[in-house]
Order: structure tokens, then sequence, then C-alpha cells
């Protein structure tokens, strides 16, 4: 089982990852981390609101989830991307592969695909 999540998401949720542990499930959860809700900022920044509850504090995710007892990787580049998921695959357990990226992708509003 796996899912890919991106960091704003998984602060919802983190509490999860030790519901996942205490059930010993074999889940692997990427996270694309982009520094906080960059969908709602695009959004804000499109309505020429000022963003404001959008770039959020981070946790160390490998060690979050060492802490729950889960495994937590860190990947620095694009080339570590597909062997650290083969590997949390191949672990089994709980394993979080944090994948942190430079900046945030920009949104694609469908209203104005531009």
């Amino acid at each position: 089982m796996a899912t890919v999540i991106g960091d704003g998401a998984l602060m919802f949720c983190v509490n999860e990852l030790v519901t996942a542990v205490e059930q010993r499930l074999d889940l692997v959860v990427v996270c694309v981390d982009n520094g906080g809700y960059a969908e709602i900022k695009q959004n804000e920044t499109d309505r020429g609101i000022s963003p404001i509850g959008v770039d959020l504090v981070q946790p160390d995710w490998a060690a979050l989830a060492d802490a729950f007892g889960a495994t937590g990787r860190r990947v620095t580049g694009a080339d570590e991307v597909a062997p650290a998921i083969a590997d949390a695959f191949a672990a089994g357990g709980v394993q979080l592969v944090h994948i942190p990226q430079g900046a945030p992708a920009p949104v694609l509003d469908e209203r104005n695909p531009s």
C-alpha cells in the first residue's frame, strides 16, 4: 500500500503514521515537500490576496517518522527518488520517503490555462 501526499496535507494527518505502525501495516508514504500550501498560496496570489498562513514550519519528516516507530528517509537528488521508494517497498512496515522540492511548482488554474 502506498500514498503520495504533499507536506501540507501530511501535517493534517501525520498522527496516522502512529496508527499505521500500531496496526503493523506495510505502507509507503511519499511526501512531496514544497514548503507549505503552495496551491492555496497560488490561489491567494491570483486573486490579489496577500498570502497568509501558507508557508509552514517544517519538521524533519524522516526523523518524525522514526520517532513514531516508522522508518524515514530523505532524498536529496532526483536520482535518489526511485531507489528510495523501491527500498521502502522492499523493507516493509511503515516507510516515509521525504522528497523536498527547491521551489513550489506553479499551479494551473483550470479556468485560465495560460
